[in-house]
């Protein structure tokens, strides 16, 4: 357990209390925090140098508060970029949740059944 000090205005600081994990629901950091973090999972996204691409540059992923969106041209690249994705959140102790997620092919061939996107043990639907 983490004990925090704040320091205030007039050079008076709080009485410690202890911080177990996280911020709260709604905190102006929250946003803040989660960017800073993320944005690791982001940078090595377009590192990987796969999925879409318009004029030479990498427009892969998208990320509208915790919402992320993959964009790729194959199966094969997407995978690498949901294994690259489940890599870095594991490491942050963050994790996908697979029952969130899904799976849509866009194009001429829409209507073609997709391969399996298998991310650990699960098959996102």
């Amino acid at each position: 357990m983490v004990f925090i000090k704040l320091g205030a205005l007039g050079g008076g600081s709080s009485d410690l209390f202890p911080l177990r994990s996280g911020t709260r629901q709604g905190g102006v950091l929250s946003p803040v925090l989660f960017a800073v973090f993320i944005d690791d999972v982001l940078r090595k996204l377009e590192d990987l140098n796969c999925g879409c691409f318009v004029n030479n540059l990498c427009l892969n992923s998208f990320m509208y508060a915790d919402d992320l969106i993959l964009l790729s041209i194959s199966v094969c690249d997407m995978l690498r970029m949901l294994n690259v994705c489940r890599e870095e959140l594991m490491w942050l102790d963050m994790r996908l949740n697979i029952s969130k997620s899904s799976a849509i092919r866009i194009g001429e061939r829409w209507d073609t059944p997709l391969s399996p996107l298998v991310v650990g043990q699960k098959s996102i639907p």
